[in-house]
């Protein structure tokens, strides 16, 4: 595995698992919990520098938190089985845990991306905390055959006009995960489609913000659905 320490938090490589190298990027501020951005589909040239997962590791560094970004790599899909990005996903996660040491992680993917981190997160319940969803991209990829109960907040970001998530099919969609145990906050993003806008970080860091303030770590198996308060005029008056 090939890696090297930046400067004193930051550190870049690549994750060698199954024949294939990950690059990644690590903020490690030592802190107790810790975010991972899962990019989009490499197919659809996805990777870490996507406006929003980038824009995403340098705020949530910012605000102290340790934070993973990484590319995927391509592999030939058959029949939309992507468990060889959710294997991808897991394998950097080991890693994230291993370098920084945070016991609690926050799962934030976008449009591939939100569908591999909400199924390894589901596979984490006693690490995760919330996960979060950016531009899921309802009409491409399967949400909904493989989600299992999961007592947990969800954040729903998607443009006003992404041609891949309208309305209703987020409305569907968060009444599934309702059924799931999960609690949800779905926000419409004005002004935005497909991909989504530095409102968007905003929103994202706030939801993080309110959910952890509201929230004991103790028992996180026992955790309770909690849905923050946001109030996006506040939000954009700041």
């Amino acid at each position: 595995m090939a890696k090297a320490i930046l400067n004193n938090h930051l550190e870049r490589g690549f994750i060698t698992a199954a024949d294939i190298n990950i690059p990644y990027e690590i903020f490690n501020n030592n802190s107790s919990i810790g975010v991972i951005l899962c990019p989009g589909d490499p197919l659809k040239s996805g990777n870490m520098n996507d406006y929003i997962i980038k824009s995403l590791f340098v705020a949530l560094d910012e605000q102290k938190y340790s934070v993973m970004r990484f590319t995927y790599i391509k592999t030939q899909i058959y029949k939309d089985d992507y468990h060889k990005y959710i294997r991808q996903t897991s394998y950097c996660v080991d890693e994230f845990l291993e370098v920084t040491g945070v016991k609690y992680l926050i799962f934030a993917g976008f449009s591939m991306g939100a569908m591999t981190a909400l199924n390894v997160a589901l596979r984490r319940p006693a690490e995760t905390i919330c996960m979060i969803l950016l531009s899921p991209a309802l009409l491409h990829y399967d949400m909904w055959s493989w989600v299992i109960p999961f007592t947990r907040s969800v954040l729903i970001l998607y443009g006003e006009n992404d041609p891949y998530s309208n309305t209703s099919l987020i409305s569907t969609y968060t009444k599934y995960l309702e059924t799931k145990n999960m609690s949800v906050s779905t926000y419409q993003v004005s002004n935005c489609g497909y991909h989504l806008n530095d409102l968007s970080i905003e929103i994202v860091i706030k939801f993080i913000a309110d959910l952890l303030s509201n929230l004991s770590l103790d028992k996180i198996d026992e955790l309770k659905p909690i849905i923050p308060d946001l109030d996006l005029e506040e939000i954009l008056a700041n």
